[in-house]
């Protein structure tokens, strides 16, 4: 993640999808984002309220007042008050250096959010592909399979930032649903599909599957014709997607 990149289209649905899977007043979970943040490089939707404010209105209005600022930050969007506290938690160390300070990174990661339900992880591209080591070159952009099995292991549900290629975006979300999947013990997946370059995958705890099932259901509605919600797209043996329960 970037700060640059604070109030985009994939903010928006981001910071809406974590806002739904949250949960409401009758049942919640705690939810930790770890921004995995690295240097900046270097909305039209924003000029289209009658086609984007109803799918979050709070959330739209905000983002509008935030693309007036020259400066756009992930600090904005904690002191905003859209993913309150104690729901929410957030981890702002940036993600630099070698193996080690890795290391240290996720530790501190997963020390601070022991007693979240849910951690979101938004590295700038998402899943580390094979060819990429940990601790070296554009290593900070990838979230490893290991870090991924690691925070699992301690109980975590966890939903990833995942941005795609140009082309084979169907083909590119089954391979990294099945990646996610085998990283955290053949969990139920769901794959969060807004319009654009990016997906969002969701691995889910046993103990929070039909939790997130009902969450599901309030994401179809309120993103119906922008973003859909498929459950184990992975293990569809035709290509297709699963369309979910």
């Amino acid at each position: 993640m970037k700060n640059q990149f604070v109030g985009d289209i994939n903010e928006y649905y981001k910071y809406s999808l974590l806002r739904l899977l949250s949960g409401n007043r009758e049942e919640h979970i705690k939810v930790g984002i770890c921004w995995m943040l690295t240097p900046d490089e270097g909305l039209r939707y924003l000029d289209e309220p009658t086609e984007w404010l109803q799918h979050d209105p709070d959330l739209f209005h905000f983002l509008e007042a935030v693309k007036a600022q020259e400066t756009r930050s992930v600090a904005r969007i904690e002191a905003s008050g859209l993913l309150p506290s104690p729901t929410f938690d957030f981890f702002r160390e940036p993600l630099q250096g070698g193996r080690p300070k890795r290391q240290e990174f996720f530790a501190k990661t997963l020390n601070q959010f022991s007693d979240a339900d849910l951690i979101f992880f938004d590295p700038d591209t998402g899943l580390a592909p094979s060819s990429e080591r940990s601790g070296q070159g554009r290593s900070a952009k990838y979230l490893y399979p290991d870090e991924a099995t690691e925070a699992f292991g301690q109980g975590h549900s966890i939903l990833l930032y995942q941005h795609f290629a140009r082309r084979g975006r169907a083909n590119e979300i089954k391979s990294k649903a099945a990646e996610i999947s085998e990283a955290t013990e053949g969990s139920e997946i769901w794959a969060f599909r807004p319009h654009g370059q990016a997906c969002f995958l969701l691995a889910a705890q046993a103990k929070h599957r039909e939790y997130f099932r009902r969450r599901v259901e309030e994401i179809r509605q309120k993103w119906a014709g922008k973003m859909t919600a498929l459950l184990n797209p992975h293990r569809s043996n035709d290509g297709s997607y699963t369309p979910g329960v």
